[in-house]
């Protein structure tokens, strides 16, 4: 935090722009690793709010902002995965999840479609399946995977070239 106690307005316009950036691709970056919407709704949140005290503290510098907001992601999730949280059927409609509801016929579609894409996103091997998820899913730059993945921007494009190749394999296969 600044050492005066007080965000700056420029601050707090930046991170409100960031924000309206990429609120919704971080959201559907959770949705697609979870694949809950309240659940995503809740990391989203969470995410800039972890965000938000990165950005504003004097100490680090941020060079990549978008991409800070992805590791956090990643981490947050992995972390959740790790605590392998599954829930009743009881425990889902008590939150609100309704299978009789007007749009699961809809929901039903679409979850298919996502469910064949990433049945072959899947059969990738790790470093294709996360810098081909990044750069086509959330849109992101290789400069933006590099900075969240830790890797040169050469290794990421490489490796998107590569897993586009092996993806294409799989998808006429």
């Amino acid at each position: 935090m600044p050492t005066d106690g007080k965000i700056s307005k420029k601050t707090e316009k930046s991170f409100l722009k960031l924000y309206d950036r990429t609120a919704d691709a971080i959201f559907r970056h959770c949705f697609f690793r979870l694949f809950d919407r309240e659940l995503a709704k809740e990391f989203t949140q969470e995410i800039f709010l972890r965000g938000w005290k990165e950005l504003t503290d004097t100490t680090k510098e941020v060079k990549y902002p978008k991409a800070l907001l992805y590791k956090i992601a990643n981490n947050l999730i992995i972390d959740y995965k790790r605590k392998k949280h599954e829930e009743s059927l009881e425990t889902m409609q008590a939150n609100g999840f309704d299978p009789a509801g007007n749009n699961f016929k809809e929901n039903i579609h679409a979850g298919i479609e996502y469910q064949k894409i990433l049945e072959k996103i899947d059969k990738l091997p790790a470093e294709y399946r996360e810098v081909i998820t990044l750069r086509y899913v959330q849109e992101l730059k290789p400069k933006e995977i590099a900075a969240i993945t830790g890797q040169s921007v050469n290794v990421v494009s490489v490796s998107i070239t590569r897993g586009k190749k092996k993806l294409k394999e799989l998808l006429n296969s």
